[in-house]
């Protein structure tokens, strides 16, 4: 008994799991809606139906909602255009240089619009549903317009279509080809990426993602009817290298001058010893000594007998 409530329990897992994983292939999470109904059952059929398509999915979905309605969407456009001044045909055949844009590329819009911050992202989302199903379409990029609102901007065979996106809704408009050369200056920094891009006039700034920005100018440059300028971004400020160092010649040694002679102090005189005197000398000086007092009389005949000995 207990094996077949196992086995009961299995089936009907299987089948949850298979209703999960039928809601969730269209909206590309097959095998995550299997194993939420597989362990969740109910509740995971549940959570299935309000899981968000992927990007990928979603734009496959366009394509095939597009095709299956003959392509009424997608506008016929004549082969060429006479610009006014011109004598010859202006070939707007744009997959002739370039392809157009597939479901691959629009669900990369898609990726880069959710990562945009809100309400940023949801505005952006909204206005790349309206033309990820066109068969027409050629290159794309955000941006900012003037009064900083989010803007998608889109490349078609014949015009360039920008979408300024409002809190609730959007508003659009076009620069045509067959009303002339669509005029497109792109302003660069210093390090050669994109800051602003006129289109007509009108700029845009905040120019992303960096991928879409890089391909949206090349398809640009490539297209008769769009006249590209570039210009450096001016206040940018661009790095100078400082001139290498002048070697100084050191200055020539200085010749030191000679200290003066410094005079020797001549020697002092040494005194010349006097000549001895004679015994009859001793005896006269020592009889004016005692004449004069200073020797007594035993002195006197002290100092005389010395001399006579």
């Amino acid at each position: 008994m207990v094996v077949g409530l196992i086995f009961v329990i299995l089936v009907v897992a299987l089948v949850f799991g298979a209703i999960g994983s039928a809601i969730g292939s269209g909206k590309g999470r097959g095998t995550a809606g299997f194993w939420l109904g597989f362990f969740l059952g109910a509740i995971g059929l549940i959570i299935v139906a309000v899981m968000q398509p992927t990007p990928q999915a979603e734009a496959e979905r366009l394509v095939q909602v597009q095709a299956a309605l003959g392509g009424q969407h997608v506008r016929n456009m004549p082969q060429s255009i006479v610009g006014p001044g011109t004598a010859q045909s202006v070939d707007r055949s744009l997959s002739r240089w370039v392809p157009p844009l597939n479901s691959k590329q629009w669900a990369d819009a898609l990726e880069a619009a959710h990562s945009q911050p809100a309400p940023r992202s949801q505005q952006l989302r909204r206005a790349i549903l309206q033309d990820s199903g066109r068969s027409d379409t050629y290159g794309w990029l955000f941006g900012s317009d003037s009064k900083e609102r989010a803007a998608l901007i889109v490349i078609y065979s014949n015009r360039i279509k920008m979408t300024e996106c409002y809190e609730t809704n959007q508003g659009c408009h076009y620069a045509y080809g067959d009303e002339g050369r669509v005029t497109v200056r792109v302003r660069r920094e210093a390090d050669s990426n994109v800051s602003e891009i006129a289109i007509q006039g009108e700029g845009f700034h905040d120019l992303a993602p960096p991928e879409a920005v890089s391909s949206f100018v090349k398809v640009a440059l490539q297209t008769p009817w769009i006249a590209v300028t570039e210009d450096s971004d001016a206040s940018t400020p661009v790095p100078v290298a400082a001139p290498p160092p002048v070697p100084v010649a050191a200055p020539p040694p200085v010749p030191l001058a000679a200290p003066p002679p410094v005079p020797l102090a001549a020697p002092p005189p040494v005194p010349l010893a006097a000549p001895p005197l004679s015994v009859a000398d001793e005896l006269a000086k020592l009889a004016k000594l005692k004449a004069d007092g200073v020797l007594t009389d035993g002195e006197f005949a002290a100092q005389k007998a010395k001399l006579l000995s």
